[in-house]
């Protein structure tokens, strides 16, 4: 397991939420740049689902996870 640690680290990007705020695809460069390849999203800072997963796929950045407000009727 120890061999490949680091090839799993993900990073939840609601951690960058205030990043994200002024500026989406500079953010995710940061992200590729700390050496992360997966991620957990928390929606997708203004841009549509397809431009949002469209910029991820560029940074070669896997969503793996994702948290979202659930509704209980």
């Amino acid at each position: 397991m120890g061999q490949n640690l680091k090839e799993r680290i993900g990073l939840q990007l609601y951690s960058l939420r205030d990043q994200f705020a002024k500026d989406v695809p500079k953010t995710l460069d940061q992200v590729r740049d700390f050496g992360i390849k997966y991620v957990e999203t928390a929606g997708t800072y203004g841009l549509t689902p397809e431009k949002f997963r469209a910029e991820l796929d560029t940074r070669g950045l896997t969503a793996v996870a994702g948290h979202f407000s659930m509704s209980v009727p």
